[in-house]
């Protein structure tokens, strides 16, 4: 299993999206100097960096799991301090008012720490959704690769 470390996938899918873009100007290239050899070595070297790219994505999404449910625990923590907290200021007065009372300070015990939780979760699942586009993109661009050096071939033929 893949090591989860956000700011190491984070840097291979940006290494990765670099060379890709790099690659695909070299396609492209190929393709508008009608070289089939050449366009067909760019597109098996892209199709490998698309593979190492949606390996990167997975363990990006793994990443944003474990941290959504991080971010789901504070939240039941909250509820279950909130729930301590409402038994305890009952003892000493009305129940409505300690309710009220139990509900502002379980939030403002939880609030950052929730708010923080969500902002990483949100930033590694926009990470883990750039990658999954750009690989979508990829192999979008692979297929219409594909079908240039078909014609390419067939032109020479």
């Amino acid at each position: 299993m893949p090591e989860l470390d956000l700011n190491r996938v984070q840097e291979n899918i940006e290494l990765l999206r670099s060379r890709i873009q790099a690659k695909q100007a070299e396609a492209t290239k190929a393709s508008d100097d009608s070289n089939d050899e050449t366009l067909s070595i760019n597109l098996l070297t892209l199709a490998r960096q698309n593979s190492g790219l949606g390996q990167n994505a997975a363990t990006a999404k793994a990443i944003a799991r474990d941290m959504k449910r991080v971010f789901e625990g504070l939240k039941e923590d909250r509820d279950t301090r909130r729930s301590e907290l409402t038994l305890e200021y009952s003892q000493d007065g009305p129940v409505g008012k300690a309710e009220h009372r139990a509900k502002v300070d379980a939030a403002k015990e939880f609030k950052p720490l929730i708010d923080d939780a969500f902002k990483i979760y949100n930033e590694v699942q926009l990470i883990a959704d750039q990658a999954d586009d750009l690989t979508f993109r990829t192999d979008t661009y692979l297929k219409m690769g594909q079908t240039r050096v078909s014609l390419l071939k067939s032109d020479k033929h």
